[in-house]
């Protein structure tokens, strides 16, 4: 033995080009598509899947964590970068210089966008990630609702989208939770916009309900 690997990994670039491409077209040109690419691209190289998911016709790209994204423009990916997890209010600066759109958790993280962005800078894009049971990450309605209020008020900031995340639509064919929990994010949508807080985007597609649920693409993926 000199100590050379055993094990590789070899991906097929051409593949996820191809996967891309098949995606775009289902969902067409009107609605966003944002591959996710995070923890590495799941395993396939993170600029590798995220150049190849360009390349077959993505719109954004979904990250995790802010050290993706950061990653992401230090190798001169120029796509919408969306931030999913938690961005602590002390990187807020970094949203503004590199104009990276997050989603946000409470109004800490607003009140240090203002702190930090200047009378010429662009408002930076939030997103409000509603509870509609899945657990994981989201705001409970009261919460969301207020958090939608205080972005809206904001000139530093600006309410881009409200998302949810399905819990099991990929794991049955019953999808009767799936429905209630779009019937809760359309529900919650409407309240917003019937007080005066637009909501531009409304998003909760998985992969899965890319590929099931047409009615549910509205305007991302």
């Amino acid at each position: 033995m000199n100590g050379t690997p055993l094990t590789w990994l070899e991906v097929d670039v051409s593949a996820l080009q191809h996967n891309a491409a098949a995606f775009k077209k289902r969902v067409g040109e009107a609605c966003v598509f944002a591959p996710v690419v995070k923890s590495n691209g799941y395993g396939h190289g993170l600029e590798l899947a995220a150049r190849a998911f360009e390349s077959g016709g993505a719109d954004w790209l979904c990250v995790h964590e802010l050290s993706e994204a950061l990653a992401l423009r230090q190798k001169g990916v120029q796509l919408p970068i969306y931030v999913v997890g938690l961005v602590p209010p002390e990187d807020a600066h970094l949203l503004v210089e590199q104009g990276i759109r997050v989603v946000a958790y409470d109004s800490d993280l607003v009140d240090a966008i203002e702190k930090v962005s200047g009378p010429n800078t662009d408002p930076v894009p939030l997103h409000v990630k509603l509870e509609t049971g899945n657990y994981r990450q989201g705001l409970e309605p009261a919460a969301a609702y207020a958090l939608c209020r205080r972005i809206h008020a904001s000139e530093a900031a600006s309410l881009e989208g409200v998302s949810t995340h399905f819990a099991d639509v990929e794991d049955t064919t019953d999808h009767g939770f799936a429905r209630q929990q779009l019937a809760a994010l359309e529900a919650f949508v409407q309240k917003c916009e019937e007080s005066g807080i637009p909501v531009p985007m409304v998003h909760s597609a998985n992969s899965a309900a890319t590929l099931l649920w047409g009615h549910a693409h509205r305007q991302m993926v």
